[in-house]
């Protein structure tokens, strides 16, 4: 069960690390671009092992940790497109 709240955390902190480098890799200059995508790398390869790690420990929280992650990445995916709709409708 923890795991799940460990996945909601990371999910959240992965939504807020992908906009941020999004906006590295596409609005920086050339060597800004080649930091965002090697910074991105360096995230997905700290998640996996992360999993990889727990998963030593037990399958199941693993999968707990990978829902809390679609939970964290679903509900902050939705508060930031509210957010930016209010935004753009004032």
């Amino acid at each position: 069960m923890w795991g799940l709240f460990i996945g909601v955390t990371i999910g959240v902190l992965q939504l807020l690390a992908v906009y941020k480098l999004g906006m590295m890799i596409f609005k920086g200059k050339s060597w800004e671009k080649l930091a965002g995508g090697l910074l991105f790398l360096v995230k997905m390869a700290a998640i996996v092992f992360i999993l990889y790690l727990m998963s030593t420990i037990s399958l199941e929280h693993v999968i707990w940790t990978a829902g809390g992650m679609l939970l964290g990445l679903s509900a902050a995916s939705v508060f930031y497109f509210k957010k930016l709709g209010k935004a753009k409708r004032a």
